[in-house]
């Protein structure tokens, strides 16, 4: 009947609503999850060694829990297992026959966060240490180590990834010391090599983790046809020169971006950008006037620089833009030869004015670019690209036509107008 009343008790714990007495409570440790507090230990008011306690705090009220197995109990370890659970370790000793306590054995119990008990397991082995990362309740014994969830199913133990992805944030009790050095957090988000050793009580834990940064230039060896802001955790080198992030590029060019971090870390990426050019294709063949329009500011018109003027003159053209990192792009157009005032096969009467964007011959003789011609006669004019003929405009001249009119019938009207005011002025004068 005893042993039945001892495993009732095992499984269920006194409430109590107030503190009454909190003088005897002698605190173990004390474990903050969220906005709620746990503060554990030794409640040695009991006559028969003291009780196993635990305190809630962050509730209406604060929230005290008695653990009685009928002898002496300790509460030595609270975990944070996540899903609003906790794991209870309770350590359970009997007096022997001289006074002494001997431990017989070890509680478990998993709890919701506000205190109402949902599993209590007995643990015969003696605990030599206790962890509490990833969500895990660990209990380390002279044989093993279990790691048990916010299910309370046991659970193999696997380190975190090797590598990670623009942060690494890891959950624990205990001391973090982050590449030797102690953390108040695990909460990585600068790139590098790391190890990561967690100590709890008598228990510890080491792995290792590579940060990798998540950066704007996402894919190595990107190709962009607009400006690149570079963000990124680490130190950054472009193309051989520190940068900030949040550093826009909008240069053309071939770009490595080499990302520094911790421990040695190291790794690169490659991207282009590319020119855009408008307003011309490559081996297009135009009629003047031309302007491009293009991204970059080294621009170069076949060989000398350019600055989006407009191009008029006959000619072969390559007009190139140039970049970081050896960057290039050319693209060749010719614009035709043009003459304006005159039409193939046309006639004209009077004075004809040639405006050329290229070199010619009238009747085989070379003309300026703006000439005039009022002779009478038949003209071939031929248009020279590059020194090569490339069309011929024939057109004709004649003389003005003669004036062959009578100028008393032409301005009869005059004549009208000039009587008609001869007689009124001749009234005028005859009245006075």
């Amino acid at each position: 009947m005893i042993k039945i009343l001892i495993c009732l008790l095992a499984l269920f714990a006194f409430d109590c609503d107030s503190q009454d007495g909190s003088d005897n409570l002698v605190p173990l440790g004390t474990v903050h999850i969220e906005d709620m507090e746990y503060v554990y230990g030794l409640d040695n008011s009991d006559p028969e060694g003291g009780d196993g306690y635990l305190v809630i705090k962050g509730l209406d009220y604060d929230r005290l829990l008695i653990f009685d197995e009928g002898g002496r109990e300790e509460v030595v370890y609270v975990a944070d297992l996540g899903f609003d659970r906790i794991g209870v370790v309770i350590e359970c000793y009997l007096e022997d026959d001289q006074g002494e306590f001997y431990r017989k054995r070890s509680l478990v119990k998993l709890m919701d966060k506000w205190g109402n008990q949902i599993i209590s397991a007995g643990v015969t082995r003696k605990i030599l240490g206790f962890g509490n990362y990833h969500h895990l309740l660990v209990l380390e014994t002279e044989y093993k180590i279990e790691y048990y969830d916010y299910k309370f199913a046991k659970y193999d133990f696997v380190s975190p990834a090797l590598d990670q992805s623009g942060s690494f944030s890891y959950h624990y009790q205990g001391l973090a010391y982050i590449n030797e050095e102690l953390a108040d957090e695990i909460d990585i988000t600068y790139p590098g090599h790391y190890n990561i050793e967690i100590v709890g009580h008598n228990h510890s834990v080491s792995f290792d983790v590579t940060v990798h940064p998540v950066t704007s230039i996402d894919i190595d060896g990107g190709i962009f046809d607009e400006a690149v802001t570079i963000v990124s955790e680490g130190e950054l080198i472009l193309n051989e020169t520190p940068i900030l992030s949040q550093t826009s590029i909008t240069e053309p060019g071939y770009y490595e971006l080499v990302i520094r971090g911790q421990n040695g870390y190291l790794t690169a990426r490659s991207f282009t950008i590319i020119a855009v050019i408008e307003n011309i294709e490559n081996n297009e063949i135009v009629d003047p006037p031309v302007q491009i329009m293009a991204s970059g500011s080294n621009q170069t018109l076949n060989g000398e620089p350019y600055h989006g003027e407009e191009i008029y003159d006959a000619g072969y053209y390559e007009f190139a833009v140039w970049g970081a990192g050896g960057y290039q792009k050319h693209l060749s157009f010719t614009i035709n030869p043009i003459a304006e005032g005159v039409i193939d096969n046309q006639s004209y009467m009077g004075e004809v004015l040639l405006s050329l964007n290229c070199e010619a011959t009238l009747n085989g003789s070379a003309i300026t670019r703006d000439h005039a011609i009022s002779q009478a006669g038949t003209y071939e004019l031929v248009l020279f690209l590059e020194g090569e003929s490339h069309s011929t405009i024939h057109f004709t001249i004649t003389e003005n036509e003669p004036n062959n009119h009578n100028w008393f019938i032409d301005n009869l009207w005059l004549v009208v107008f000039a009587g008609l005011a001869i007689v009124g002025l001749a009234l005028v004068f005859k009245k006075r």
